[in-house]
């Protein structure tokens, strides 16, 4: 492996390119940013290709969990974060991707492993062509 290859780890997520084209975007909505955990330095961030799903009243985006840990409607995908965005210091308003083509490899559900998306969350995503 060269200097210049990018290892597809969690590590390097912020550098990886999860859409190659996006066709569809769900609503604007803010992003809650309680649910993300700050790194070494204090900070938040959301990254691309983080599955996203509403919360309970569809006002904010929270992060896709099949338990529903983020509340009832947070275990239902309805699409893909394609954005880098800080959210140190507040919430962020996104429109993440409901029709596009995504790299699978480079997609992740919060808390999984970079490419570790399941049958569920691609029957859900049914307009989102998994590459």
């Amino acid at each position: 492996m060269s200097e210049w290859d990018v290892y597809n780890a969690y590590g390097n997520r912020a550098v990886l390119t999860c859409v190659k084209h996006v066709w569809d975007v769900g609503k604007s909505l803010p992003f809650n940013a309680s649910y993300l955990a700050e790194d070494e330095y204090g900070q938040k961030f959301l990254y691309p290709g983080m599955i996203v799903a509403y919360n309970d009243d569809e006002t904010m985006y929270v992060p896709y969990n099949e338990d529903g840990s983020y509340g009832e409607l947070s275990s239902y995908p309805v699409g893909v974060n394609y954005v880098l965005y800080d959210c140190t210091f507040r919430d962020q308003i996104i429109a993440p991707a409901t029709r596009a083509a995504v790299i699978e490899a480079h997609c992740f559900v919060y808390g999984g492993s970079l490419g570790d998306i399941s049958d569920e969350v691609k029957e859900a995503l049914r307009l989102i062509q998994w590459d």
